[in-house]
């Protein structure tokens, strides 16, 4: 950020994902210029986890069937609550700027974008989920969850919805009755954390302004915890 500024708008993209569609990144701008959505994703060709659920029940890794669920009305908007996986995800700055990072960072594996819809929501956007991109994916290319050791975690007997970086414990920060109070929820596709439905409006977005600063002060890694600055580097261009 200091060498560059700042973007309008910042792609992940995992090792397997390919883009044979030209017009892919310049759709995905139109859709993060109309302000409206803080997250932008085109759908995978597979590992999609739609069999957990997205708002319309579990699928049974029927992609297909789900693709002609979800989509009968156009491009998706993710509800609070509900998830995809995210092989490929156009991030806004506003999102960006407000919580200092495009994703959450006190996860060692799984469950992060069980979070997304909550970040999306509690700054007054949307996440859609795009219809008429799929893209090529290749499964695992590089592994699950770089850097961690996700089967020895599981193997251990932990929990994959605990599974922390750099701190206690996941559910003892995320799952209490602040989070609850002010709209948060957390896994909801297991029935970890529900949120609570009445502090949103029909258009998904968050009406209580506390759940934005919650998520701020939770959901991201503080300066005592990980502080990045300190994190040795070298710039190569």
């Amino acid at each position: 950020m200091d060498r560059f500024g700042e973007y309008e708008g910042y792609l992940y993209v995992d090792s397997g994902t390919s883009f044979p569609n030209p017009n892919l990144l310049s759709d995905l701008y139109s859709y993060l210029k109309s302000e409206k959505y803080g997250m932008v994703t085109p759908q995978p060709e597979n590992d999609t986890e739609y069999f957990n659920g997205l708002g319309v029940g579990r699928f049974n890794k029927d992609d297909e069937y789900a693709r002609s669920v979800l989509f009968k009305n156009g491009n998706y908007i993710i509800p609070p609550g509900k998830a995809m996986a995210t092989h490929t995800n156009l991030i806004s700055n506003e999102l960006r700027k407000f919580y200092g990072n495009v994703y959450p960072d006190i996860f060692a594996s799984h469950c992060t974008e069980s979070t997304f819809s909550f970040l999306n929501a509690a700054i007054k956007k949307n996440w859609i989920l795009l219809k008429d991109h799929i893209l090529p994916h290749k499964i695992s290319l590089d592994g699950q969850s770089s850097g961690f050791n996700t089967f020895n975690w599981v193997m251990n007997g932990n929990r994959t919805f605990d599974h922390p970086y750099r701190i206690q414990s996941i559910l003892k920060r995320l799952t209490t009755k602040e989070a609850y109070d002010c709209g948060f929820g957390y896994e909801e596709c297991q029935n970890i954390f529900n949120h609570d439905p009445l502090q949103y409006d029909d258009e998904h977005l968050c009406k209580n302004e506390n759940l934005k600063f919650f998520i701020k002060e939770n959901l991201f890694l503080k300066k005592h915890e990980l502080d990045y600055e300190k994190i040795a580097n070298e710039f190569i261009h």
